[in-house]
């Protein structure tokens, strides 16, 4: 199978692979400056966030809301605020360069920030599956949309989909997968790339032609589709946060 020969080939990457840098300068949104990137996620969160900034009012990007808003966080220097803004500022993005695919390095970053996603007791029931052949990803994307019933591409002309399933023999594999599909997503941002969830994995993976790629991919009828994420580089502006609601959160005081 060619999914298990991709895990393979990057097993065989692992040992002894130096971190690189990589400067998105094409990108109409800023990426993060000299991004990098290691086999490691402890490592690459240390060199990438590690260390105590000097002035630990970290501004954040500005985020109008239709009320005059605070575009800076400040915090005890023992927390990561780096990881607490990527979190804030995280979109999702729905219009891709459909030219420009991912590349591996940034790839194996979403991928491994997914696998360490927390799932229900530790039983890691969810699996998950890259899709860059366009074939088959114009396929997956037909199929989506004969659920949806838009008549477009429900991926956003994004390069990459995702695909999350998860073991239905677990009673929390909603959850699980639901929390990886998170962990890519912040992930994806925190490196520069666009990233969005999409629906309908359940239905369209419960249809003959789904159940055929589920096979070729070796799995059994006992995963389910979970959730989509469109992955690529975003085009276009950033989008803008809506308001949040006055009755978010409710204390019982």
């Amino acid at each position: 199978m060619w999914f298990r020969k991709w895990k393979e080939k990057r097993r065989a990457r692992k040992a002894g692979r130096e971190a690189i840098n990589m400067n998105e300068t094409s990108r109409d949104i800023q990426s993060p400056p000299e991004t990098r990137y290691t086999e490691d996620y402890k490592e690459y969160i240390d060199n990438q966030y590690g260390g105590t900034p000097a002035d630990n009012s970290i501004p954040l990007r500005e985020m109008p809301s239709g009320e005059e808003t605070k575009n800076e966080v400040r915090m005890d220097n023992n927390i990561n605020v780096a990881a607490l803004k990527n979190l804030l500022e995280r979109r999702s993005i729905r219009k891709y360069d459909t030219e420009r695919q991912v590349p591996k390095e940034l790839l194996d970053t979403v991928l491994l920030a997914g696998q360490y996603a927390p799932t229900a007791m530790g039983k890691q029931s969810p699996k998950i599956v890259v899709v860059q052949n366009k074939e088959v990803r114009d396929c997956i994307s037909e199929m989506n949309d004969e659920v949806w019933g838009r008549g477009i591409d429900p991926f956003y002309g994004a390069p990459t989909i995702i695909v999350v399933f998860a073991d239905s023999n677990i009673p929390t594999y909603v959850q699980d997968g639901s929390l990886v599909l998170g962990n890519m997503m912040n992930a994806a941002h925190a490196v520069g790339l666009g990233s969005c969830w999409i629906n309908r994995a359940k239905e369209v993976f419960l249809t003959e032609k789904g159940k055929e790629l589920m096979a070729k991919w070796g799995l059994g009828e006992n995963y389910i589709g979970v959730g989509n994420l469109a992955l690529g580089f975003a085009v276009g502006d950033y989008p803008k946060p809506a308001p949040r609601k006055e009755d978010y959160i409710v204390f019982d005081e």
